[in-house]
């Protein structure tokens, strides 16, 4: 049943848990709406999936499923950001969850997500929303309230990414401002409120890539006649801490004017009530469907604290935006290089991927880059495309790109790596990469011969100015076979034990050419 009224909603929550009677509800963000269902498992109203039950009774769609993201203008997200950024430094708010909308393309319904969905907490309301949340709002089981709110994600591929996260001072700052702010909030309920479990790490993976996730677990105990007004309990929590800011209210006003568009149930609550414990879920992860246009909504955010930029905050909404399962086949990408309106080197990008994906899937997809999706802020810049794709493009990405500094090299043993296909499943060289010791990135040994580093093909100098690249690199990058299609370089079996007779060695891929000079001197390379 839907509620308009939320005042007779939380009468019908305290009604039911003091009887022991087993409900379903949702509420949305700003509490005007929800729904209440009684002996939910036996329904086919709205469908759901938690820890301990469900009713969830969809077979999974065959197809394969396709996923394009069509990203908004990331300046409108960078004002949104300045006007929150000036009530933080005036200490109007201390932080603030600000989210975004972006459309989504998918041959997947609301249905096929969740019927293919493997996240903790499930949701699919019919021609309204599906949800796939990893975050917990509350569970009460033996008078006592448990809390796990999450705060903090980043792309588990990227080099050392739960040290990254972990040591980050935004990121802990911003953690911590909602463990404290959630604690208080706690101690409104209950009584003896601690934090059992300070800032671990969750791992989830999705379509797109796997992200490790920081949360907390906060607990208290109730008092002895929370039986009686459970609904009140809950509803004095809402709206949750983790998806608003504080002070509560302040930052519910800021964020309802800022962003300009209702959240609606995103970011709400649901919870399952057994007749002995109640668990729920945070709603995020959220993909909404507008009948009018039949488009579908990702809805996405991040904390945002007086330390936090909002390049990395933007780049955070994108990487939260995912289907909730693995695909069955593997992804791969083909990364460009973009300055002045010239797409470098696009030949060479096309033949691999149809390479890789004739090898795969029998097909050979077609690259096509449409400039006018760029947008305006990166244009003057230079510009790393990322093309994803398996048996055909599945994303389109553009970022700003940066050199990165290497001035020290460590050469590891790879005997047994393989990666022949520039997958996204980067696991087989992050694993190495972590041997690196202290040094910037490393050189890759299998069976004595040099191959590649963790990001790049190699090129040595010699004394006299030749330049040569390994025989055995790993992966064969489009910078490179240019450069030996041109006769700046040439192929030779280079080994361990033959490094010390070059000057110097270059790393250079798609986005890095030898005139970039990011090299290392054979004297700083370390031998493990």
């Amino acid at each position: 049943m839907i509620y308009s009224d939320i005042t007779a909603l939380k009468s019908k929550i305290n009604q039911l848990y003091s009887n022991k009677t087993p409900f379903f509800f949702i509420v949305n963000y700003e509490q005007t709406e929800g729904y209440c269902i009684e002996a939910p498992l036996n329904q086919r109203e709205i469908f759901f999936k938690f820890p301990n039950a469900d009713n969830k009774q969809f077979a999974k769609p065959s197809k394969r499923i396709t996923f394009e993201v069509i990203t908004n203008n990331p300046e409108e997200y960078k004002s949104k950001f300045e006007k929150l950024q000036e009530f933080i430094a005036s200490k109007e708010i201390v932080f603030a969850n600000l989210t975004d909308k972006t459309e989504i393309k998918t041959n997947a319904s609301i249905e096929d997500i969740f019927a293919l969905s493997e996240s903790r907490y499930q949701l699919f309301v019919p021609e309204r929303f599906v949800c796939f949340s990893p975050e917990r709002f509350v569970r009460i089981a033996d008078g006592k309230i448990y809390t796990n709110p999450m705060k903090g994600t980043i792309d588990a591929s990227i080099p050392y990414a739960e040290e990254i996260i972990l040591n980050d001072k935004k990121e802990i700052a911003e953690h911590t401002a909602v463990v404290n702010f959630l604690s208080n909030e706690l101690k409104t309920v209950a009584k003896n409120v601690k934090t059992s479990r300070f800032r671990y790490i969750d791992k989830v993976k999705n379509n797109r890539k796997t992200l490790l996730q920081v949360s907390s677990e906060i607990v208290g105990e109730l008092l002895p006649d929370y039986e009686n007004h459970f609904g009140d309990i809950v509803f004095n929590l809402l709206p949750a801490g983790s998806i608003g800011g504080t002070p509560k209210q302040r930052a519910f006003e800021l964020l309802s004017k800022i962003e300009g568009v209702k959240r609606g149930y995103y970011c709400g609550i649901a919870g399952y009530f057994d007749g002995n414990e109640f668990d729920s879920a945070v709603l995020i992860r959220f993909i909404e469907q507008n009948t009018k246009n039949n488009k579908l909504y990702f809805r996405s955010g991040g904390g945002i604290t007086i330390d936090s930029v909002w390049e990395k905050e933007y780049q955070e909404v994108l990487n939260k935006i995912y289907l909730p399962f693995c695909l069955k086949e593997p992804v791969f990408v083909e990364t460009l290089k973009i300055e002045n309106n010239k797409i470098y080197n696009f030949k060479l990008h096309q033949e691999r991927m149809q390479k890789t994906a004739f090898h795969y899937y029998g097909t050979k997809p077609k690259l096509h880059i449409d400039f006018s999706t760029i947008p305006s802020d990166l244009k003057q810049k230079t510009i790393k495309c990322r093309v994803l794709y398996s048996s055909d493009v599945k994303a389109i990405e553009y970022h700003a790109y940066k050199f990165k500094k290497i001035n020290s090299l460590r050469v590891v043993n790879g005997n047994d790596i393989e990666y022949s296909y520039k997958s996204i499943d980067r696991d087989c060289l992050n694993s190495l990469f972590e041997q690196r010791a202290g040094a910037d990135d490393i050189i890759i040994a299998k069976n004595e011969k040099i191959t590649d580093s963790s990001f790049a093909n190699l090129v040595f100098e010699t004394f006299d100015g030749e330049m040569f690249t390994p025989k055995t690199f790993l992966l064969e990058g489009t910078k490179r076979k240019s450069l030996i299609n041109s006769g700046v370089i040439k192929e030779k079996d280079i080994t361990i034990a033959d490094m010390p007779k070059f000057r110097k060695v270059y790393l250079i891929n798609a986005m890095i050419d030898i005139d970039d000079d990011i090299s290392v001197s054979t004297e700083s390379i370390i031998f493990s």
